[in-house]
């Protein structure tokens, strides 16, 4: 049967005809790996929050697929449809929308830096490393700061230990260390600073050694520029005056995101603000 539409990260539709398969479940989303494990995409509700490399089914569409998960074969894409081979059926979705989760705003003066910076001190949510955000909000109060300072280093073997220190560290489908690392990035990102910090990542990312398959599809995603809807949504505000209630709000996004893992890549993004500041 077909069923119209669904939508899914542009990235995805300019691939050529590829075929994955299932790798895991995780609550209301599963995620499909290629026949080479060199990619990952999220499947996901309609209106799950836009990730990168995303796949949105509209209801009652993904309960169908979802229901009966593990009859999944594999699932084709090609162009703009989505088939679910299922063990008695298949279900086609057409790909009626993309969206876009590059990066593609810079900005080497961020005016609503310190706005954000207060409301973390002021924000009290749980990272998954046992401390509050808050305590990410002054050089003076940084957790683990010694293990971390060689990601602000100019000296390659110091940013590779502290590289070393945070992927992989932490519980989860994504490691605390690595939500961290996606802040640090994107900073750098926006800043246009240090971009070669993008290759340690992707490093990191590319061996199966360090972390999660799902987390170091993050990371691999992160080191091109892509970012959930919420991180560019923060982005975004960051390069222009902002007033507290919306700078609270994208705040709230992204802490919404996982058990921990917004607040985790939150402590990133203060802690990177602040040292960039300190150089």
């Amino acid at each position: 049967m077909t069923h119209l539409q669904g939508k899914m990260d542009r990235s995805l539709w300019q691939k050529q005809a590829t075929t994955w398969f299932l790798h895991s479940t995780y609550q209301r989303t599963f995620n499909l790996t290629n026949q080479h494990h060199q990619e990952m995409a999220l499947v996901a509700p309609i209106d799950f929050p836009c990730l990168p490399g995303g796949i949105y089914l509209p209801y009652p569409i993904f309960d169908e697929v979802f229901g009966t998960i593990q009859q999944l074969q594999k699932v084709t894409l090609h162009e703009n449809q989505l088939v679910f081979y299922l063990d008695q059926k298949k279900v086609t979705v057409t790909m009626g929308e993309t969206f876009d989760s590059r990066l593609q705003i810079h900005a080497s003066i961020l005016p609503s830096e310190c706005l954000f910076l207060r409301k973390i001190q002021e924000n009290n949510e749980m990272t998954g490393f046992d401390y509050p955000l808050s305590a990410f909000s002054s050089a003076q109060t940084f957790p683990f700061r010694q293990e971390i300072q060689g990601l602000f280093s100019n000296e390659l073997t110091d940013k590779q230990q502290s590289l070393t220190y945070l992927v992989g560290r932490g519980r989860g489908l994504t490691p605390s260390g690595d939500d961290f690392l996606l802040g640090w990035l994107l900073v750098q990102q926006l800043k246009q600073d240090n971009l070669e910090n993008n290759e340690l990542i992707m490093q990191k990312a590319q061996s199966p050694d360090y972390t999660t398959d799902v987390s170091r599809h993050y990371l691999r995603q992160a080191a091109t520029g892509c970012y959930s809807q919420a991180l560019l949504n923060l982005a975004k505000t960051l390069v222009e005056p902002a007033n507290e209630q919306v700078m609270a709000q994208r705040i709230a996004e992204i802490v919404a995101h996982g058990h921990s893992s917004g607040a985790d890549t939150l402590a990133g993004i203060a802690v990177t603000l602040i040292e960039m500041r300190r150089k």
